[in-house]
């Protein structure tokens, strides 16, 4: 479900950002890019003053960064084969992403200004949709390498993946909380799409949402206490908040995600 949204909106895609403190009610939105191309899969530097995007802009999908004010975009990937979901390193150095260089899906990483990428998984199976762990040691990721959709680890510099989820549903789209020691991602194992979170190490997994509707994408807030995700719950795809311990949930607003998200 989630796959056919993204390709849906690929042609479509422009980056937003919103302040989550607005000081009037006109500058809370402002628009970073305004090329014609597509441009998704943001990811914030960690002080905030640039964004990596996935971009077609060069002729194919790249990464490339922009002034989280916007401005004039950087190249970051020059590379025929695309890459997308660009996850930025703890330091601000480097980015991960994946690529389809060398033939197969695989986890890469790059120097943040540009440079010599380097192939972090070289599994057959795809790898995807990197995640750095908060201590910029391990980066989580999708893989296929056991037969369906898992959460697998990895070091940063490259070298043995571990399995965290090792159930026969779907498990994806990984999100570390703040502290390491949980992941969140996105799983059909109760017969529907919904948000879990396991130990960062593997072990139980604990389901957080239980809608009908499909719930995806998770993004843990920087003080551990919330977990952001798409749903179609409100018949509309929208974004919405909710406790780990699921003991509330709501839609997302302004001042929710700045309570959340501070």
């Amino acid at each position: 479900m989630f796959t056919y949204i993204v390709k849906k909106l690929l042609p479509l895609s422009i980056i937003y950002c919103v302040l989550v403190s607005p000081s009037s009610s006109t500058d809370w939105l402002w628009q970073v890019t305004t090329d014609p191309n597509g441009d998704e899969y943001a990811s914030w530097s960690p002080d905030g003053a640039a964004i990596a995007f996935a971009s077609d802009r060069g002729g194919n999908w790249d990464i490339w960064t922009i002034p989280a004010a916007g401005g004039t975009a950087t190249r970051i990937t020059t590379d025929q084969y695309g890459g997308g979901f660009p996850s930025w390193s703890p330091d601000g150095t480097t980015i991960a992403f994946n690529s389809w260089h060398d033939g197969n899906l695989d986890i890469w990483t790059i120097p943040a200004g540009g440079g010599t990428a380097t192939r972090i998984t070289t599994d057959p199976a795809q790898d995807g949709y990197p995640s750095w762990s908060p201590n910029g040691t391990t980066i989580a990721f999708n893989s296929h390498r056991s037969g369906n959709l898992d959460i697998w680890t990895i070091p940063a510099g490259g070298g043995t993946a571990t399995p965290v989820t090792t159930n026969t549903a779907q498990d994806g789209y990984p999100s570390w909380s703040p502290d390491a020691s949980m992941i969140a991602f996105t799983s059909d194992r109760g017969s529907n799409w919904d948000i879990w979170t396991i130990p960062a190490g593997g072990g139980t997994a604990t389901r957080v949402t239980t809608d009908p509707d499909g719930d995806g994408y998770p993004s843990w807030s920087p003080d551990g206490t919330t977990i952001a995700f798409n749903s179609w719950r409100s018949g509309n795809e929208d974004i919405w908040c909710i406790k780990p311990d699921h003991t509330s949930i709501e839609p997302s607003s302004i001042g929710q995600i700045k309570a959340a998200f501070k």
